[in-house]
Order: C-alpha cells, then structure tokens, then sequence
C-alpha cells in the first residue's frame, strides 16, 4: 500500500528506497530500541503506532537532519507554509477550517523536529487520535505530502534533504488514514 501511495507522489520515489532499507537493516541488525508508545485519549491501552525505522535512522545522523536543514528556524518557516498550503489546498482545505494555525505550525514543527534529530520532544496527541473520525482518505495524505513538498521546496533544501524530510511523512500515513 505505502509503494502505490508513493507512486502517486513526484519527486519522492526514495520514501520507498529509504522505508525499504530502513526496514531490511532494521530486521537483519540487532534490534532497535523500542519507541515511546503513545496512548489514547482515554489511556485504555497503547494508541497504535506508525514504523518509526526511518525516524531511528534519520535521528542517528550526524549531522542529524534537523541541523543539516538549518534548525528551527528553517523548520518553522516550512510547517508554516505548509499549513497556508493545507488551508488554501481545495482537496484538504475542508480539515482545517476549525484549525488554529499558530497551534498546528507548533505541534507539527515540534514533531518533525523530534523526528529529524533536533532534541525536541512531541508531546501532542497521537496521529490516530488526531485524525479519529475525520475519513481521510488516501488521497488526502497525497495532497497534504504534495503541499509539504511544495513548502519544503520553497526553502530551498537540497534534493536529498527534501526527500528525507518527505519521508518522514511515509509512515505516518497508516495512522492518519482511515481513522
């Protein structure tokens, strides 16, 4: 499913590359210290948790990517533009209309900050929980990865950083749709 998603994004065929590797080295090496588990809203049990592999991988770098991309700053600037492309975007608009920009800017950039390496520490809802009772589709989280990928381009990151940011997104979306 993951392969026939990227296949309809441009420009990200290495998610795939990156998840495959990221998942074969993962099962071949030692085993990879567990993530912290989320729980749901009412703490009933484990919230389901997307592969974290890549994340282990990116986080691992050094420089991590989160300092290759130029911090918080640069980070900022891409989750704020991309939520102005979320919010504009005629296929995605619709879930975030009741939406405070400044908190999702906040929210997303600390998440993708703790995924890239940049110390920070997420500490919103889980993904499942986010999204419960939205019906986002497949073709929604192509949109909203088109939009990010736009963002991401606009800041003017190399092609390799930009695929690894995208990627972070890959995983993700087994937890963002259908919920």
């Amino acid at each position: 499913m993951l392969s026939s998603w990227v296949s309809k994004c441009s420009g990200v065929f290495l998610v795939v590359a990156l998840s495959s590797v990221a998942h074969a080295e993962s099962t071949v090496t030692s085993k990879v210290a567990e993530p912290k588990v989320a729980t749901t809203e009412d703490n009933t049990g484990p919230a389901k948790n997307y592969d974290t592999t890549i994340y282990e991988r990116l986080t691992n770098e050094s420089p991590s990517l989160y300092e290759q991309i130029g911090g918080r700053p640069v980070l900022e600037k891409i989750m704020k533009d991309s939520v102005a492309l979320f919010k504009q975007d005629p296929r995605i608009a619709k879930f975030f209309e009741e939406t405070e920009t400044e908190v999702l800017v906040y929210h997303l950039t600390e998440q993708v900050c703790q995924l890239a390496g940049g110390g920070c520490e997420y500490l919103g809802r889980s993904m499942e929980e986010s999204h419960k009772g939205m019906g986002v589709k497949d073709a929604h989280f192509v949109a909203l990865v088109e939009d990010f990928q736009i963002a991401v381009r606009k800041a003017g990151l190399t092609f390799e950083q930009e695929n690894k940011l995208v990627a972070l997104l890959a995983p993700m979306r087994s937890a963002i749709v259908n919920q």
